[in-house]
């Protein structure tokens, strides 16, 4: 008797879960319906993002004049085309899939006003905010969401939290400084290993303070110069220089010098301070500053006359 018993909980169990499994992973055309999260936004147009993730990390997105741009960094262009369909998907949200409507459950799914994944905080036209959680995964292909003023929580399976990345490289052309390596013709370095002096002439590198007895290594040359020809950044920061980038103590200065179309060029890159492992960074014509990542800008700041020269031959026996 008691093992019939026990066979029909078991049973039971087993249904519940089939039940909850159905909802969680019920094929997504199947669950097409339900209303837009955002009904009553219908005909607005969103023209600002907020993006918060649970490490606290930040980042604006704002539509000005047509064009999107990052207003915090003196409104640096985004590529629009990695930021409207974003958009669409946090239009395209629908309640089709109810998991709760009981607040206790937010912390656990990661949608709670403190505890959460991602929180996108929507400026529409008409001056109207929205607050969306986009929280943890339910498997693949769901995960829950809900507006900061319902208590209703929701799955997707058209939106994650990483769609949502609070990093500015995601929605920029990272290309600071770009130079054909082959147009340049001179190179000096400066940082506190001393000066790197590099001179292309008839077509052949000749390094200035390189000594008698020394044999010039020409694969580090050939390094410095795609290090120096193309520079990547981290985020814009914006036109202002501040006192707290470092620049009037650099860490690193990179002269160039380029003939392009038989018109002499001259650039100057600048590392500048350190910042939570990145560092400022500067290159002289260009209208914005910048962060670097540490790899790039210690391949400045840490190059010593060993990198340009020949390790002596090891003698047999010696």
């Amino acid at each position: 008797m008691l093992n019939n018993k026990t066979n029909l909980v078991l049973v039971a169990v087993l249904a519940v879960q089939v039940v909850v499994a159905g909802i969680v992973f019920w094929p997504k055309d199947a669950q097409a319906g339900g209303d837009l999260l955002l009904t009553n936004r219908v005909g607005e147009e969103i023209v600002g993002l907020e993006i918060v993730d649970g490490d606290g990390d930040r980042l604006v997105l704002a539509e000005i004049g047509g064009l999107w741009v990052l207003p915090e960094a003196d409104a640096f262009p985004v590529d629009s085309d990695k930021v409207v369909p974003l958009l669409g998907k946090i239009e395209g949200l629908r309640t089709s899939r109810l998991v709760t409507m009981t607040k206790d459950s937010h912390a656990r799914l990661q949608v709670d006003d403190r505890e959460f994944n991602r929180r996108l905080q929507i400026k529409w036209s008409d001056g109207s905010q929205d607050t969306l959680l986009l929280g943890s995964s339910a498997g693949a292909g769901a995960t829950h969401f809900r507006l900061l003023d319902r208590d209703e929580v929701y799955l997707t399976a058209d939106m994650t939290p990483w769609e949502a990345n609070t990093a500015a490289s995601n929605y920029i052309d990272t290309q600071f400084f770009s130079l054909p390596s082959d147009v340049i013709t001179f190179i000096k370095l400066v940082n506190q290993n001393g000066a790197f002096t590099f001179e292309k002439i008839n077509e052949e590198w000749v390094w200035e303070e390189l000594a008698s007895d020394e044999v010039f290594d020409e694969s580090g040359l050939t390094s410095l110069l795609s290090q120096v020809s193309s520079v990547r950044m981290i985020s814009p920061l914006g036109t202002e220089e501040m006192p707290s980038y470092g620049f009037e103590a650099p860490q690193a200065t990179v002269i160039i010098r380029a003939e392009i179309d038989d018109a002499l060029q001259e650039h100057v890159l600048t590392v500048g301070a350190e910042r939570e492992d990145e560092f400022l960074f500067r290159a002289s014509g260009e209208e914005y500053y910048a962060t670097v990542s540490s790899y790039t800008a210690k391949q400045l700041i840490e190059k010593t006359s060993t990198d340009f020269i020949e390790n002596p031959p090891v003698l047999e026996g010696g």
